[in-house]
């Protein structure tokens, strides 16, 4: 008997539970739904943060030597912080944003074009577009700027006025347009805003084909160690060597 009022009893519960979960069936897939939809929204980003077309590589410099392969340019050799070692190519376009003397021991900061072609070797070699040696107390922007004057990565706004500090790689001044550029921007005082907005003190303007240096190497030479264009250079004069061999 106490068996059977057991069962009755649990068998009602699961139709009250049941009955229940009909009645608030609606009502609790919407809420789950929108739970869903509000995590959704928390978690997508609003936009996808791009990556600046400059990157930078600083440590000390071990050791300078003349770089072959391209004529009047240096190969610098520079550890980081962590050990690391990589090799600046530093050429005549190379822009160096202070007149501090390159040598052994100083601290370099190069700045070199992220979206040319890499060759994986080690330690790794990049053309540095923009030099800066020992300190400075200003900070240095070098990127692409968009036709509303922000970087790739909306890190940074400028605001140019008419005492702005304008002017080529040359150091001839520059009156055209800055927007689709790249630009060397040095500035101070910066809002805490994303982006960044600043009223520059000086903006330099690349030369488009900055760094792509006259190739003076011989046709027996492959160096692992040069730029894209060099290296399609190199490759077309090696096999065409093979060929009429």
């Amino acid at each position: 008997m106490k068996l059977k009022t057991l069962t009755c009893t649990i068998t009602a519960g699961v139709l009250l539970f049941s009955a229940s979960t009909a009645l608030g069936t609606t009502k609790g897939i919407n809420r789950n739904t929108q739970m869903i939809e509000d995590v959704k929204l928390i978690s997508a980003p609003i936009r996808e943060m791009e990556q600046s077309n400059f990157k930078s590589y600083e440590g000390i410099i071990k050791s300078i030597e003349d770089y072959k392969s391209v004529k009047g340019s240096k190969i610098v050799q520079v550890e980081d912080n962590k050990g690391g070692v990589a090799n600046l190519i530093i050429s005549e376009n190379t822009y160096f944003i202070n007149d501090n003397k390159i040598e052994v021991g100083a601290r370099i900061t190069g700045y070199y074009d992220a979206t040319r072609p890499m060759i994986m070797i080690y330690p790794p070699q990049y053309t540095a577009e923009v030099v800066v040696i020992g300190d400075i107390k200003e900070s240095v922007k070098v990127d692409l700027f968009n036709e509303n004057l922000v970087s790739v990565d909306s890190q940074l706004k400028i605001k140019v006025y008419n005492d702005t500090e304008v002017i080529t790689q040359d150091g001839k001044k520059y009156e055209g347009k800055l927007t689709n550029k790249n630009l060397v921007v040095i500035y101070d005082i910066a809002t805490k805003s994303i982006p960044a907005q600043t009223a520059p003190i000086k903006v330099i303007v690349l030369n488009k084909e900055a760094n792509i240096a006259n190739d003076e190497t011989t046709e027996e030479s492959i160096h692992i160690g040069i730029d894209d264009k060099n290296i399609m250079i190199h490759l077309l004069r090696a096999i065409n060597k093979l060929i009429v061999k």
